[in-house]
Parts: C-alpha cells; sequence; structure tokens
C-alpha cells in the first residue's frame, strides 16, 4: 500500500482515502476503526494569529469543551485533549476526512 498517496495530513486534519473511487469497503484495509491523535491542534489568538500554547489560557478559553463538539459534530468519538502537548485524540468507525477546518472562524464564535 502507497500510504504517500493514501493517508495525508494538514494542520488539524487528517484524511484517509481522498478518493472516494480508491476508498475500499468499511473494514478492509485502513478504513477500519481507528484511534486518531492530531499534534500541535491549538486555538488561534484572534489579533496576532499565533497558537495559543499556554495550557491555563488553553482551558480557559473552553477549547477543549470546543474540541469536544466538534469531534460529535463529524461523527467522531472525543478521547482526549492534552493542553500541554495540543494532542487530540478521537476514534472513527471509519476513515474519510477528519479534523478541525483551518477556520478559526468557528473558534472565536466559541469563545464568545
Amino acid at each position: 500500500m502507497d500510504l504517500d498517496s493514501t493517508i495525508f495530513f494538514r494542520r488539524k486534519e487528517i484524511s484517509v482515502y481522498p478518493d472516494d473511487k480508491n476508498k475500499p469497503p468499511q473494514g478492509q484495509a485502513l478504513n477500519r476503526r481507528s484511534e486518531v491523535t492530531l499534534e500541535c491542534v491549538y486555538p488561534i489568538d484572534k489579533g496576532s494569529r499565533d497558537n495559543i500554547t499556554d495550557p491555563k489560557e488553553i482551558i480557559r478559553r473552553g477549547f477543549p469543551g470546543y474540541l469536544e463538539k466538534k469531534t460529535f459534530k463529524m461523527g467522531a468519538k472525543f478521547m482526549e485533549y492534552k493542553p500541554e502537548t495540543g494532542q487530540w485524540t478521537f476514534m472513527v468507525k471509519h476513515f474519510s476526512q477528519y479534523g478541525l477546518l483551518d477556520d478559526s472562524e468557528e473558534e472565536e464564535e466559541e469563545e464568545r
């Protein structure tokens, strides 16, 4: 299996079998129940556009709860978020595209 043409990591996102024509049926090859951990998933400061990496500030802003809601909306099961490392772990039933869109507007809406 050519993993380089099957799995794609982007900022806060993973996509497996992006071309539906080449996606095997659920339960076969990589298209099965999996635990996913994305690294360096942090909220973005709307003023500076920098990642917020201070664990206390991440918690104060409610980012772990935001990720939990986003996980549910994408049909996955939230496992944990570690604000110290930015590791977001969730379970998926099969593969498609999972993660946060690179769209901080939603994050900013959650902060309000």
